[in-house]
């Protein structure tokens, strides 16, 4: 990685659109790393960009970026259940660069100040490769009510710095909760942000044939998640609307995980 203040570039999937924008014979155009770049589906549904691999996860379609041009090495995993695809989404622009974003995912200290809820981290962040998973249990100032309803710890995956499912099972409802938050490039310190939610039932290993009236509970639900997540986004924008990235910042007591996150996340830049 660089030593400057500037992070360039990271190598990695990142989000370009939703599958179902791009029917057979459709045309996309979307910015990406500071230039314009056409997507295209074929009749025949062969999916398309000039000079970038593509690929499509839970409805999702990534682009594959590398500084050096190699291509990729490796993939998004899929949820669990086959078939689960967003069904709510929200997006914004940001003024920063993606690791900015996603970093707070392993900065749990930060919950209390602007989102008035804690949280706790159930053992450190466990890398494999390109993926960083970490588990999370809501903090007890949650509702009583809510907590004793709602007993769910949050299981976190990140897959590069552009890609961030959370998984939420709900066993006294039998759902499952999906939130993707993806964050790509867009140009120097600008990246766009998109917040999407879906809802299964927990154990169906398939959400494709659902009965309609349970659908119609997932959407509701999924509903609810992206509102919940974008109220906290919203308070997180000034931060990263204004902030500066510190090579090298000050760690207090139980910020391990932040070291673990910016030694994991060198992977993705160029080694000089």
């Amino acid at each position: 990685m660089t030593t400057t203040d500037e992070l360039p570039y990271p190598s990695g999937w990142f989000y370009l659109a939703h599958a179902r924008e791009l029917a057979p014979g459709s045309v996309l155009t979307r910015r990406f790393l500071d230039q314009d770049i056409v997507l295209h589906r074929s009749r025949g549904g062969r999916l398309r960009a000039e000079h970038h691999a593509l690929s499509e996860r839970n409805g999702l379609v990534l682009a594959w970026y590398d500084p050096q041009g190699v291509a990729p090495a490796w993939e998004v995993p899929d949820t669990a259940e086959a078939g689960v695809v967003p069904t709510a989404a929200w997006s914004t622009e940001v003024r920063t660069h993606p690791q900015e974003i996603i970093e707070n995912t392993v900065d749990h200290r930060h919950l209390p100040v602007p989102h008035e809820r804690g949280g706790q981290e159930l053992g450190p962040p466990a890398a494999q490769g390109p993926l960083l998973r970490t588990r999370l249990r809501p903090g007890p100032d949650r509702p009583t009510a809510l907590r004793q309803r709602l007993r769910a710890d949050h299981t976190l995956l990140m897959a590069g710095l552009g890609y961030l499912r959370v998984e939420l099972p709900l066993p006294s409802l039998g759902l499952v909760g999906y939130l993707w938050a993806m964050h790509t490039p867009t140009g120097p310190r600008r990246t766009h942000m998109l917040v999407a939610t879906a809802c299964a039932d927990l154990r169906a290993p398939d959400a494709t044939g659902v009965s309609l009236p349970r659908h119609g509970l997932h959407r509701a639900f999924a509903r609810a998640m992206l509102r919940t997540a974008v109220g906290k986004v919203r308070q997180d924008l000034r931060s990263w609307n204004t902030k500066r990235y510190e090579p090298r910042p000050r760690r207090a007591a139980n910020d391990e995980g932040i070291g673990l996150f910016r030694h994991w996340a060198r992977q993705f830049y160029p080694s000089s």
